[in-house]
């Protein structure tokens, strides 16, 4: 077996939203990407260099402009969404990198749930045909 098979960060998973008091799934699926994967990483490496040029000018990094990092990558996660029969704020949204970041950032519980199936690796171990597109920016 070549070890080098063993995780596809390119494949995509499906989350299903579970209520965070219940643990009830809520119908509600998004289809993320790794936060392994090229595109995942090209954002990581996009954030780390602009904060080593706000070092190098000898500007700190605030912790508000690292949450603000963390959500834009857990927003980066989301490749695709289905609402159900749920709404986000009275609308089902069309899902744009925006609308992706107010949705992380607007409630923490699901930030949590799409930022842990991210950076579970075992959620890229199963054979799949769906591979990870370029995000929409």
């Amino acid at each position: 077996m070549s070890l080098d098979s063993i995780v596809n960060t390119e494949l995509l998973f499906d989350l299903e939203l579970r209520h965070p008091e219940t643990d009830a799934p809520l119908g509600v699926v998004f289809k993320l990407r790794s936060a392994n994967s090229r595109e995942a990483k090209a954002i990581q490496r996009r954030q780390a260099d602009a904060n080593m040029s706000r070092m190098q000018k000898r500007k700190s990094v605030s912790s508000a402009v690292v949450e603000q990092q963390m959500l834009e990558r857990a927003a980066s996660y989301i490749v695709a969404w289905d609402w159900g029969t749920e709404d986000w704020r009275g609308e089902k949204p069309e899902l744009t990198p925006a609308k992706a970041l107010e949705v992380v950032s607007g409630a923490d519980w699901i930030y949590s749930q799409v930022t842990e199936a991210a950076e579970d690796i075992a959620n890229f171990s199963s054979a799949s045909v769906t591979t990870s597109p370029k995000p929409s920016e």
